[in-house]
């Protein structure tokens, strides 16, 4: 009778794992496009989580490091930028549901005295629509210079964030138009937290990250964290990790790995209990009536597809791309999380992962020919870099991006790197591809001028301004040359 019971019981539980296997399966078309992008350089690392009432199952690819290549794992640590959003809904659900604020409050009760929130009218910003989106405010702070795009909200302060809302004149009434804002969501989490004399860090760990026990989730890095940090990558080139101070942390700032996304989304779905659970609800709940194919929660977006509610978000900073998705009716979610910001491609892996046959991945964006093209410029073999790009061009040119912008962003990326040698490589290959192209002159005029070349930028310069008579940029930088020339004679 005992081995009886053990056989049930051992059959039960395969049977149990056979569900989950064939629930979980990613297609082989996904897993095919993967190993593509991988080869060429497009990919870097890529985690995928699966969860479902039968469990839950992690398919990693690639490296965290391209210098270390340490393979990705469940562990490994990303930037989830904007999925940040969606933590900043539940926590202004929770104190909805806490009494604390209402969703159509004023933000002005929460405003220091000294700052007035913009108003259209009468009307007042309310919570909900620094939520949704539908606040009028711009999606950046319309004041605020960025001093570092290879960081851009690193140096942005509560002085910033207030000196600008004092000074904002609103362009279109309020609550009627969508503009997706991560200066309005910034605003939100800050005075959110700033209710409770914390910082938005302070109070995100204080109401969800402690509760949910998200060990490996949070701004600041842990030891943890720090040991499973992945290295990020745009274009094929090593990225700056971004950082956020307090002001604008609830627009983007979270870290996390596919373990603690997948728990983020069980207790979404209420697969795992939680406090929490009604304020998550909450936040899934269309806020908005649009005319399109999606609407607004409390930071989640709720599309619409073919009869099915889906509920997702998507992410990015300058060296990682993010996507999570779930379905209340199957209790089904997938999370995505890249290290690599080349294009937004993650939101169609996952669909694909949570339904390959509803989702193909037929019309996925194609990858920049900028990261074919990386592997041999880090290898200095910039001759073939060269021979690559016009074979590729020639006999593949519909599998990849040759837009203009790819090479011209990838130049910039080894200017930012003091790479002047690669940068001139890459932006010649542009010039070559775009010469009646005033951007692509000037670009390449540039990091000839920071290479000293004078003579040689002038005559692109003078060139860009020719295609392009309002390059007042160009102008100015061909004035500079032209006397940096005459005082050497």
């Amino acid at each position: 009778m005992k081995k009886a019971f053990v056989f049930l019981f051992v059959f039960m539980q395969l049977a149990l794992l056979s569900v989950e296997a064939q629930t979980h399966q990613i297609s082989d078309e996904l897993k095919k496009l993967i190993k593509q992008r991988l080869e060429n350089n497009s990919y870097q690392g890529i985690s995928i989580g699966i969860i479902s009432p039968e469990g839950r199952t992690y398919h990693n690819f690639g490296v965290k490091s391209l210098e270390t290549m340490e393979p990705i794992d469940e562990h490994s640590v990303f930037e989830i930028g904007s999925i940040s959003k969606t933590f900043t809904g539940v926590l202004l659900a929770n104190e909805v549901l806490k009494g604390s604020v209402k969703l159509n409050d004023p933000i002005q009760n929460l405003l220091p005295d000294t700052v007035t929130a913009p108003m259209w009218g009468n009307e007042s910003i309310q919570f909900v629509h620094l939520a949704n989106h539908s606040s009028a405010l711009p999606r950046l702070d319309p004041i605020f210079k960025i001093s570092n795009y290879t960081s851009p909200y690193s140096s942005y302060t509560e002085t910033d964030l207030y000196y600008s809302l004092n000074q904002y004149q609103l362009t279109r009434p309020i609550g009627k138009t969508f503009e997706y804002s991560n200066y309005a969501t910034g605003l939100l989490g800050h005075l959110l937290a700033s209710s409770h004399q914390l910082t938005y860090e302070e109070f995100l760990h204080q109401s969800i990250i402690k509760p949910l026990g998200l060990e490996n989730t949070g701004i600041s890095l842990s030891k943890s964290m720090k040991k499973h940090l992945t290295q990020g990558y745009a274009y094929g080139v090593e990225a700056l990790h971004w950082d956020f101070l307090s002001a604008s942390a609830g627009a983007g700032a979270i870290r996390s790995n596919t373990e603690d996304m997948l728990d983020y989304l069980a207790y979404n779905l209420g697969l795992k209990e939680s406090n929490l659970f009604p304020a998550m609800q909450l936040s899934h709940e269309a806020t908005t009536d649009y005319d399109l194919n999606y609407q607004i929660g409390l930071g989640w977006m709720v599309i619409d597809i073919e009869d099915r509610e889906l509920i997702a978000h998507g992410g990015a900073t300058g060296a990682y791309r993010s996507f999570i998705v779930f379905e209340k009716k199957t209790k089904k979610g997938v999370v995505v999380l890249m290290n690599s910001a080349d294009y937004f491609d993650g939101e169609w892996l996952a669909y694909n992962a949570l339904d390959s046959v509803a989702f193909p991945l037929e019309n996925i964006p194609k990858p920049p020919i900028a990261n074919v093209l990386t592997k041999y410029i880090e290898a200095n073999d910039f001759q073939a870099a060269t021979k690559k790009y016009w074979e590729l061009k020639k006999s593949h040119a519909d599998e990849y991006i040759f837009d203009e912008d790819v090479l011209n962003a990838l130049g910039y990326r080894y200017i930012g790197k003091g790479e002047l040698l690669k940068a001139k490589l890459v932006l010649k290959i542009n010039l070559e591809a775009f010469p009646n192209s005033s951007n692509a002159n000037d670009s390449y005029g540039e990091v000839l001028m920071m290479n000293h070349e004078d003579e040689l930028a002038i005559k692109y310069y003078k060139k860009s301004i020719e295609l392009n008579p309002d390059n007042t940029a160009g102008k100015k930088n061909l004035k500079k040359l032209e006397a940096r020339v005459k005082s050497r004679r």
